[in-house]
């Protein structure tokens, strides 16, 4: 049987689902054109969130830029808030990597150069993305960078549940300042943005280094210096904007900032580590493990009280 959607899409098949949504291959019924339909579970949002994204929605379908996947329709209906965007046929980042590992530095470059352009993009109408990952980075079949799911994701990644189902599966791409329970903001892009690059680069999520930098030796000094800046734990030390980085990656040169909350910094040049040095990452550890716990025990209050709720009004 087929579905429809606002008697103007049809609902194809699904190929995602996320404890938030259901992702789905559609149709413009009008011409068979090819669309990607997003439906958010009613369980996952609340009123307030639902006004905000619709506000979001149609801000960002007025954006046309060769290196965001457009973004054609979104509402509350009957089914549930969804959107509906552009479908792009090709390959995404995460099996791109899948494939080959790791990817040369001039590929690299050039492609981690388009994202920063869809980036400052949304961020000069003020929307962040705010989930930026490979498998949200498509490279269609003519070769061209195309990012999805602004918006919506970064919505309804800033709640509380969310954020501790992050924390949990180890989300190799959130930000430290979202990791502790505070909001993204463009900061937190640019962390995401240098998560990606540093993958693209050594062929392994940044996570798996202990969110402690360690040095590619594969790539020249100023790439390090850039991924060394962008990916720092203090959102203060970070570029001041994607501008920044896109200067730095076209004069090879990264200008030194510093900030007067500076946090000393143990950077991993090999196996082997002083002795003062491992103390101080285990401390460090330990206090993020209580930072965490703590965010923790919130989403769980949280979804304990939304339940309840939910109980009463039904």
């Amino acid at each position: 049987m087929e579905r429809f959607l606002k008697s103007r899409y049809r609902i194809g098949k699904q190929i995602g689902e996320s404890p938030y949504s259901l992702t789905y291959k559609g149709t413009f019924l009008a011409n068979d054109t090819p669309l990607i339909i997003k439906i958010y579970k009613r369980a996952a949002l609340n009123s307030t969130l639902i006004q905000s994204m619709k506000e979001k929605v149609r801000e960002f379908a007025s954006i046309t830029h060769p290196n965001i996947a457009r973004l054609y329709d979104g509402d509350y209906g009957w089914q549930g808030f969804y959107y509906v965007r552009e479908y792009v046929a090709g390959q995404n980042l995460k099996e791109l990597l899948a494939l080959k590992g790791r990817l040369d530095v001039s590929y690299s470059v050039s492609l981690i150069s388009s994202v920063i352009a869809a980036l400052t993009e949304a961020a000069r109408r003020g929307i962040i993305h705010a989930g930026l990952k490979p498998a949200n980075i498509f490279i269609n079949q003519k070769g061209q960078v195309k990012v999805t799911d602004f918006v919506i994701q970064g919505e309804i990644k800033d709640s509380l549940p969310q954020k501790a189902q992050d924390v949990l599966s180890g989300q190799p791409y959130l930000s430290p300042e979202e990791a502790l329970g505070m909001a993204a903001d463009f900061r937190s892009d640019l962390f995401m943005l240098g998560a990606v690059f540093y993958e693209m680069l050594s062929g392994e999520p940044y996570r798996q280094t202990a969110r402690r930098f360690k040095v590619i030796k594969e790539v020249p000094k100023y790439i390090n210096d850039i991924l060394y800046k962008v990916l720092e734990e203090d959102p203060l030390l970070r570029f001041n904007s994607l501008d920044e980085i896109d200067e730095a990656l076209k004069k090879k040169l990264v200008a030194e900032k510093k900030s007067r909350f500076e946090v000393p910094r143990i950077e991993l040049e090999d196996e082997e580590q002083p002795e003062v040095a491992q103390m101080k990452v285990v401390k460090a550890e330990r206090s993020r493990s209580f930072q965490l716990l703590f965010v923790v025990l919130l989403a769980i209050i949280a979804g304990i009280a939304y339940a309840l709720f939910s109980t009463m009004r039904f």
